[in-house]
């Protein structure tokens, strides 16, 4: 199903929703439409354009704690649904969370001790961190921002409708050649 990026009333990105939720704001007069697909939905008597960009003609309070929640999905989206060793090409299905310290060695589970593996990277990896199995990660792990993990998600899509609405969101995707594990 198309997504539809979401503005609060002041700019600021919210979220992506299903088109059929941005069709019923836009026809509720909540919303302005500022971007639109090529695609058409029609019903019996009118046709509409699906937005692309949508914002809210009021502002909503929104509060937010600023932190990203550690998923499979959020790291994926993090990591570019690559495998951090190998680079392989991840999806939810065959993609594994590594700890760069082992969980058995103390490591916990948070943002900056796990990236997105293949699973034969990972068994290869083992218990082990990476300096002692050779294996560098192609990027050294941080915490994302909401913002950024939207904008990656954007990316993904590949809608370049949305990208001038990200600006300044870009994140530190520099490759790691000294990561202290």
């Amino acid at each position: 199903m198309r997504k539809v990026l979401l503005l609060n009333g002041n700019g600021d990105v919210l979220n992506f929703i299903p088109w059929t939720r941005a069709i019923s704001l836009v026809l509720k007069g909540k919303v302005t439409v500022y971007e639109e697909f090529e695609d058409e939905v029609r019903s019996q008597h009118r046709s509409f354009r699906i937005p692309a960009v949508i914002g809210l003609l009021r502002m909503v309070p929104f509060k937010y704690s600023g932190k990203v929640s550690l998923s499979k999905q959020n790291l994926l989206i993090r990591d570019r649904h690559e495998c951090q060793y190998c680079g392989r090409a991840l999806s939810v299905h065959n993609a594994t969370v590594d700890h760069i310290v082992p969980v058995s060695r103390g490591g916990r589970r948070v943002w900056k001790n796990v990236v997105a593996a293949c699973k034969p990277c990972n068994s290869r990896k083992g218990n082990r961190t990476p300096r002692e199995a050779r294996m560098t990660p192609r990027i050294r792990p941080w915490v994302p921002t909401r913002k950024v993990v939207l904008r990656q998600h954007a990316v993904m899509l590949g809608v370049e409708k949305w990208m001038p609405y990200f600006a300044g969101t870009s994140g530190p995707l520099s490759r790691s050649s000294d990561l202290r594990a």
